[in-house]
């Protein structure tokens, strides 16, 4: 399968879409009351959203990193909105609108957006999103072969071989390890379905520094967004040749920066150069300098994922952030990375994810057992041959499924 073939099997969205003004506050108190009393259960029940954040961009926090950037002067705030999911856009979009609960969450999410049409109908609102979508100039997964549904299989068919194991005892006989065996092949069955496809990316190789940094015990997921300026306009070189950079990362045949480290999920980067009015209106003020727009899903904190990636790829990091404005010249070192992103971050008041305290780790390895269960149960019928020869052949799978599941360290 290649690379592109991935990319449709998830595919991201980043939208920002304009606040009719004097609506600013209403947002951003809809997102900070959502986020406390609501678990997002309708982004969760439709089983194919992996990650999703919204947020409130007001015009005075675009970060102004340089004496020589001048202030942004949009007489409105922005409403940003991003998230990968599985499947075809259409019909992605068309959930959203025919859905009813689902409808009335998206006209108070984006009821105070200049020109929002409302989902209903269809043809308008898709062309509203079309128009305010901005392109992923790199869009990264960790696990690019599966949907939601295939790792919630695979997490099921983990944790059920794990008790298996667990529940082996010294001296267990073949005929009573294969009836506990049947037993749980019974228990997994509804869960095996087809196994997510093989990723053409290798799993993250950890040397000493990159196993330090990716942790292993902080399950916690956050969500961030970075904004760096890049160059005043109508100065446009030093954004060509970031643009060209991360394009050159996204064809290359080696795997992202961004694959090297452990703790990432997803990953986007978007150049903007501009910020698009309402739909139908007449060119208004525009972005006064252009930016580098960073969205990533990550375990644990920021800090340890960006020492991560700057131990991964020094040159990278400088060859996009070490050329923004404000970045400190000729400084070399993960803290310079870490104290620049931390000027960058914007607030992101609503944040999704689909596998809540489940490590990129826990999942790339949940999906490799089940894709190897899945070859093992065609390769092997287990009614056909002796208890022994059953149970030999299991422990021989059992060293081959754990081997490279025990998290970094």
């Amino acid at each position: 399968m290649t690379t592109a073939e991935f990319r449709a099997l998830q595919s991201p969205i980043t939208a920002i879409s304009p606040l009719r003004r004097g609506t600013s506050w209403l947002a951003a108190l809809l997102l900070v009351v959502l986020r406390r009393i609501s678990k997002l259960t309708m982004a969760r029940q439709l089983e194919f959203i992996h990650f999703a954040h919204w947020q409130r961009l007001r015009t005075k926090d675009f970060p102004r990193l340089s004496p020589e950037q001048p202030r942004e002067d949009f007489p409105y705030d922005f409403f940003v909105f991003s998230t990968n999911y599985n499947g075809d856009w259409d019909q992605y979009i068309d959930t959203f609108a025919r859905v009813r609960h689902i409808r009335l969450g998206m006209r108070a999410l984006w009821g105070t957006s200049q020109g929002f049409p409302g989902p209903i109908p269809l043809r308008n609102f898709k062309q509203y999103i079309h128009y305010l979508s901005y392109a992923e100039d790199l869009y990264y997964s960790a696990y690019p072969g599966s949907t939601v549904r295939t790792i919630e299989a695979a997490l099921k068919v983990k944790e059920a071989v794990a008790s298996f194991v667990a529940g082996g005892k010294p001296g267990e006989s073949p005929a009573a390890f294969k009836q506990r065996y049947l037993s749980m092949v019974k228990a997994i069955a509804p869960s095996l379905g087809s196994a997510p496809a093989r990723s053409p990316f290798a799993a993250p190789t950890l040397g000493p520094v990159l196993g330090r940094l990716a942790g292993g015990k902080d399950t916690s997921q956050t969500v961030f967004v970075a904004m760096s300026p890049i160059e005043v306009k109508p100065e446009h070189l030093v954004t060509t040749g970031i643009a060209d950079r991360i394009a050159a990362a996204s064809r290359a045949s080696s795997p992202s920066p961004f694959a090297k480290c452990p703790m990432v999920h997803f990953a986007r980067l978007v150049v903007l150069d501009d910020l698009r009015p309402k739909l139908g209106a007449e060119p208004g003020p525009s972005l006064r300098t252009n930016y580098l727009m960073f969205v990533a899903a990550i375990d644990g904190q920021i800090d340890d994922f960006l020492d991560c990636l700057y131990a991964a790829d020094p040159d990278f990091v400088h060859d996009l952030w070490g050329r923004c404005l404000g970045y400190p010249e000729d400084r070399r070192g993960p803290v310079f990375l870490r104290r620049y992103i931390a000027r960058s971050l914007l607030p992101v008041q609503l944040p999704f994810v689909a596998f809540k305290g489940q490590s990129a780790h826990d999942i790339r390895s949940a999906v490799a057992i089940h894709a190897e269960m899945l070859e093992w149960l065609a390769k092997v019928r287990c009614t056909r041959i002796g208890d022994d020869e059953l149970m030999t052949s299991w422990q021989e799978l059992q060293a081959q499924l754990f081997a490279g599941t025990q998290a970094p360290r």
